[in-house]
This record gives C-alpha cells, sequence and structure tokens, in this order.
C-alpha cells in the first residue's frame, strides 16, 4: 500500500530564513541612521525599516513561493484569513519602538499557518545575528543547534517577563503585582519576537501578553511547541488566530501562572 507523504514545508522554511536574514540586514544598515518616524496612532510608531523590511520579504516570498498569500503588521488583510491552505503571517520588524529608541531587542518574524496549524515559525535577531526556527514535529533550533525551554518547576525562583503595553488592559497592572510577588524577578524589553526566543532557549521562564495580535507571537508557537515549552491564552486553551491574552512557558510553571492571573 502507498503511504501519502506528509509535506513537510522544508523549502517555505528556508525561503523564509533567507527572507528573514534579508530583512535583518536592511534593518541593520538604517539602525545607525536617523529613521523617517511615522505616527499609526498616539501609542504606536512605524519607521522606513519598518516598510523596507516589509517589500523585501514580500518580494523574496512571493518571488519564491508565490503560491501564498501573507498577512503582516504593515499590510493588513481585511476580509478575513485565507480557510483552504496555508499562509504566511509576518511581522517585518517587531519591536519598533526599541529600534526607532537604538535599543538592540527587536527582530524579524515569520510563521507559515492555517487554520488549524502553525506549520513554521522563524525569529531573526540582526543585532544578535541570532536565527531561530522551528517546524512542526521537527524540533526548535537556534543558529542550527537545537533548543529546549528550561527545567525550572519552581514559580519562585522564575524570571517572568511581562506586557509592556499596560494601557491595553485595565487589569495589567494588578495582575504584574502578583506576578511581581510570586516570582524571581521580571523583566520587561518590549518586543514579542525576543522574549519568546529568551523562553524557548531556556533563558527565562515565561513570557505573559495581556493583550496581542497574533502578528506578534504567530512565529513563536511553533517555536514554544518544538523547544518542549507551552504557550495558551489565559483560559489554558491553545492560541489560535484570534489570540488576546497569552502565556508562553517552559510549561512547568505554566498552572501556576494561569491560576495567579484568573484568581479574583
Amino acid at each position: 500500500m502507498n503511504q501519502v507523504k506528509i509535506k513537510t514545508f522544508e523549502n517555505e522554511l528556508n525561503i523564509a530564513k533567507k527572507a528573514a536574514k534579508e530583512a535583518g540586514r536592511i534593518q541593520l544598515e538604517l539602525f545607525a541612521n536617523k529613521n523617517h518616524t511615522i505616527r499609526k496612532s498616539a501609542k504606536e510608531l512605524v519607521s522606513k525599516a519598518d516598510i523596507e523590511s516589509q517589500k523585501i520579504i514580500e518580494s523574496i516570498l512571493k518571488g519564491e513561493l508565490p503560491g501564498y498569500q501573507s498577512y503582516s503588521e504593515e499590510k493588513r488583510i481585511q476580509e478575513g484569513y485565507s480557510t483552504d491552505k496555508p499562509f504566511w503571517i509576518v511581522d517585518p520588524l517587531d519591536g519598533t519602538h526599541n529600534y526607532i529608541a537604538g535599543l538592540p531587542f527587536f527582530g524579524v518574524s515569520l510563521a507559515l499557518v492555517d487554520v488549524n496549524y502553525f506549520y513554521l515559525g522563524v525569529i531573526y535577531l540582526p543585532v544578535f545575528d541570532t536565527l531561530f526556527w522551528a517546524l512542526r514535529k521537527e524540533g526548535a533550533y537556534c543558529n542550527g543547534k537545537r533548543i529546549e525551554t528550561s527545567k525550572n518547576n519552581d514559580l519562585s525562583k522564575s524570571m517572568i517577563t511581562y506586557d509592556n503595553q499596560f494601557y491595553l488592559n485595565p487589569r495589567s497592572l494588578t495582575l504584574y503585582e502578583r506576578l511581581i510577588e510570586k516570582s524571581f524577578t521580571t523583566r520587561i524589553f518590549g518586543s514579542a519576537v525576543y522574549y519568546i526566543c529568551l523562553v524557548a532557549s531556556g533563558k527565562i521562564d515565561a513570557r505573559i501578553w495581556n493583550s496581542t495580535k497574533i502578528c506578534d507571537i504567530a512565529a513563536g508557537i511553533p517555536l514554544i511547541n518544538e523547544a518542549r515549552g507551552r504557550i495558551t491564552d489565559f483560559q489554558g486553551k491553545p492560541v489560535s488566530l484570534s489570540c488576546g491574552n497569552v502565556i508562553a512557558s517552559n510549561g512547568f510553571v505554566h498552572d501556576e501562572i494561569l491560576t495567579i492571573l484568573n484568581s479574583d
């Protein structure tokens, strides 16, 4: 009997790596220069690097993988996601405010997903020249080396990173105070992809978002899962395309964090 070969998306992974590194190259070229900045809203900015990174990623994806649609932070498609085949979710420059301020905590994020699965994720941190990727059921890697989340199971010994956008959720400060009391220490760096890489590589134990968009964490979902971590909403359910409140952790401290965030 002939077995159906399961598509592994290895070619798509290689193209995504190429696109991420090209976008990162552009970001480093512009990083030391004074960037043209656009105010998207009262608390959200976009830079020339966001726009140029988006262009190069689109060019590579369309040129080498023309059969896929893409959705991004800087090019939102309002009619909804494709439901009949996988598509790209791209954040060309996550951590724009850090980037504009001259801080190194920013990166490029690409994920191939459909309405059921997150097949692959690629994150590139240009200043550190580190390329993280994960392929569903094939593990998580940083610069070619297999990575896993930490094995710490004691929240009182955990380093937790937290959402910097306190204004998006009126309970943010209350929840943060609870975590400060129960954890060892906390950090706030202002970049979703940077946090995710820290969790996936075992450097910190968890990250909490009180309100986030799928483009910020799409690449991180397969990365955390394949690194043997856990990523859910505040109810402990798997993260979907319509995400909001999210926890990414090593898995061992996850349930205790859920209890803290849901206690009244």
